[in-house]
């Protein structure tokens, strides 16, 4: 989204705004009134901070994010510990999940639920030499004994919709928990059905397009592996057809080949045998 189509914004469920450094007050409105007409919104780091604020640093989205900026926390390395049982369930076996960089000190404001706090290194890695040291640690980075209780990760319901505010912008990390984390919070406050899902490879990308005039959805994956040439893999593609139609046949496109296709339950779900770059179906529906 940007300045030319926020007014776009209303069109959809949800949007992320991750570590944004500035917002104007326009756009402050435009989040602001998103979130209380029922929209989700994910903002992480400093996302509406302004620092030039008469009274000092706040967040102007501070009554929809649940949160109010105090500082800064930690250095080169903070943790971010779970409070929240279903969190600790999803980043086991690890109890926090490290973020390379400093977090945003909060305080959350009544009615926000806080599921992770931040905690501090146990050495401040600025202070540690490996030469004339008289310990050596096995993990790297290992957090406080005792997790610290700033809050770090807030969910706030504000109006008719919900705020999800990280400390820091978590989802950029490249480790796997980073990823199922993002999709957790998501879930949690967005209930599906959804346009689509999709399980298969990290580096696959998926898109849908809905060809109305056509009666059909298309189906657009696409494998951005780093290394060349590419490992073909595979996926499971899970499509919602519009409101009141059923789907009649998946078709692997460009050749047309029909494919096996199944109700699971509000989805039509087929699988794509692996392909190297680029894999395309189509949905058609009456």
């Amino acid at each position: 989204m940007t300045n030319a189509t926020l007014e776009q914004l209303k069109n959809y469920r949800a949007a992320i705004v991750p570590n944004v450094l500035e917002m104007t007050s326009e756009q402050v409105a435009v989040f602001q009134n998103f979130v209380e007409e029922g929209g989700v919104l994910y903002a992480s780091g400093p996302s509406s901070l302004n620092r030039f604020a008469k009274g000092g640093p706040r967040y102007e989205l501070e009554e929809v994010l649940g949160v109010r900026y105090k500082g800064k926390l930690g250095t080169r390395v903070t943790h971010l510990t779970a409070q929240d049982e279903g969190m600790k369930k999803l980043i086991w076996p690890q109890n926090e999940i490290i973020f390379q960089g400093s977090m945003i000190q909060a305080e959350a404001l009544p009615g926000a639920e806080v599921l992770a706090t931040v905690t501090l290194p146990w050495v401040a890695p600025e202070s540690a030499h490996s030469i004339g040291s008289h310990f050596a640690q096995i993990i790297s980075d290992p957090p406080a004994e005792t997790p610290g209780t700033d809050p770090g990760l807030v969910i706030h319901t504000y109006g008719k919709g919900k705020a999800v505010w990280l400390g820091a912008p978590v989802e950029s990390g490249s480790n796997e928990v980073n990823g199922l984390l993002l999709v957790w919070l998501l879930k949690k406050v967005l209930p599906g059905p959804y346009r689509f899902e999709v399980d298969t490879h990290p580096a696959v990308e998926m898109t849908l397009y809905h060809q109305s005039e056509n009666r059909r959805l298309l189906v657009g994956l696409l494998n951005m592996q780093r290394d060349l040439p590419p490992v073909p893999v595979g996926a499971v593609a899970r499509v919602l057809v519009p409101a009141g139609r059923r789907a009649t046949a998946v078709l692997r496109v460009p050749g047309r080949k029909a494919l096996p296709f199944e109700k699971a339950g509000p989805y039509v779900q087929f699988r794509i045998d692996p392909f190297p770059v680029i894999a395309m179906a189509l949905v058609e529906y009456q």
